[in-house]
């Protein structure tokens, strides 16, 4: 499958940083370093200056069985639980933790001029 993980920083290679994480659906948060993924490949927000808060945009491809791999479950049914709510019709974003550092197949970075990943 193919995840992205969004960054101000270019990174030669992607290492866990230090956040809040749920580990298969528990409400406590253990502190440990992990990377977010997501199924998302246009996560922006577009500032009046056509900047984006991040600058770079990571490719991943990882097998769904990676054991490094955890869906955040509980995120992940929030969103949907909001999209059935709203009867919206658009696809939801799943969202991901990895506990290891890890290689990309590609970077982008943002285009202030076409406001878009290049």
């Amino acid at each position: 499958m193919i995840l992205y993980h969004f960054s101000n920083k270019k990174h030669r290679r992607l290492v866990p940083e230090l956040g809040e994480k749920r580990r298969f659906g528990k409400e406590n948060i253990t502190g440990k370093k992990v990377l977010f993924l997501t199924t998302n490949p246009q996560m922006f927000l577009e500032n009046e200056d056509g900047s984006n808060f991040f600058q770079y945009r990571y490719s991943i491809e990882l097998d769904g069985n990676n054991p490094y791999l955890h869906s955040d479950d509980k995120f992940n049914d929030m969103l949907q639980y909001h999209n059935e709510a709203f009867k919206l019709k658009h696809a939801i974003s799943k969202w991901f933790f990895y506990d290891n550092s890890l290689d990309y197949i590609a970077i982008s970075r943002w285009d202030n001029k076409l406001c878009k990943f290049n």
